[in-house]
């Protein structure tokens, strides 16, 4: 069930619930191990692509009508980005390394209890509950 989960909460998180998902998974033994997610929200489109059953490149792009952003790396733990804008003109940085992926998480989760961030806290279960839900209703098999 975790499969795409990580893009989707990018997703989610940028752009708030879609009007319509929709999913195309590969199956092996009545599990996607790969597999599209699209979400629709009207005027644009967000793809979705996860895949556990080959390897390949980890990034996100993100395009728009003035350019491109490319974050480079996992989404769990992005290096650096690249924004590309229609004029040519480029922007890349690199990303000072945190040490393990899920620092930056921690200490936000700290933030919050230290300080109370109960709106946050929510905002973020929020994300958390959509992502599982749109998962859910999109799985190729049932879920016990």
């Amino acid at each position: 069930m975790d499969l795409n989960v990580y893009n989707l909460h990018a997703v989610l998180c940028l752009f708030g619930s879609p009007k319509a998902v929709s999913y195309e998974p590969n199956l092996r033994r009545g599990v996607d191990t790969s597999g599209v997610l699209t979400l629709d929200y009207g005027e644009m489109k967000a793809v979705c692509l996860a895949a556990k059953d080959c390897q390949g490149p980890n990034r996100c792009v993100i395009t728009g009508e003035k350019g491109w952003l490319e974050l480079q790396g996992p989404l769990s733990r992005c290096v650096g980005y690249k924004i590309v804008l229609r004029t040519g003109e480029t922007i890349q940085r690199e990303l000072e390394a945190a040490g393990h992926r899920m620092i930056p998480e921690f200490l936000a989760f700290q933030d919050m209890v230290d300080n109370v961030g109960q709106d946050r806290a929510e905002a973020f279960l929020d994300v958390s509950r959509s992502a599982v839900e749109i998962l859910a209703r999109t799985r190729p098999y049932q879920i016990l």
